[in-house]
């Protein structure tokens, strides 16, 4: 954790992949670093089990990034209520009423985290208010099709 809190911080990467979940005094360094990040591109926190918490700190990080252009929180089992999260901080910004987190943001991973079929019908309908291309979640909770913000509108919204 510490080399990507590093490389973070000293902007030098453009894709990065967490592997290990991080702690509490981590995940602070983590987002402070990933806030005044511009250069990532891609960020990975793929099956890290992250706490609804954690995320909305990572979302509140990202607030103001317009880099990141891919973000994958797949496998985490986020649930419905987290996921929700992610929309409301993509599509209407944070606390503290800042716009849209990544803006730059086109593909958003959302596989295996147990979603219903309420939860894949918002996500199909973020691509309305975010300029996200693609919201990958499993076919099963998005009634057999993927949510593709590239599709058009009726599309996007086929449950």
């Amino acid at each position: 954790m510490e080399a990507a809190i590093t490389s973070l911080e000293n902007n030098t990467q453009e894709a990065l992949v967490i592997t290990v979940v991080p702690e509490c005094r981590d995940l602070t360094r983590f987002c402070s670093a990933l806030q005044r990040c511009r250069r990532l591109r891609r960020l990975g926190l793929r099956g890290l089990r992250t706490r609804p918490a954690a995320v909305q700190e990572i979302m509140a990080a990202l607030a103001d990034n317009s880099t990141l252009e891919v973000l994958d929180l797949s496998f985490n089992e986020l649930g419905d209520a987290c996921v929700k999260t992610v929309i409301v901080a993509l599509t209407m910004g944070d606390a503290r009423g800042a716009g849209g987190a990544a803006s730059g943001l086109h593909t958003l991973m959302l596989d295996s985290n147990s979603l219903d079929d309420s939860g894949a019908g918002v996500l199909a309908l973020l691509g309305l208010q975010h300029r996200l291309r693609k919201v990958r979640v499993p076919p099963a909770s998005a009634g057999g099709a993927w949510a593709c913000a590239s599709d058009p509108p009726a599309a996007r919204v086929r449950l």
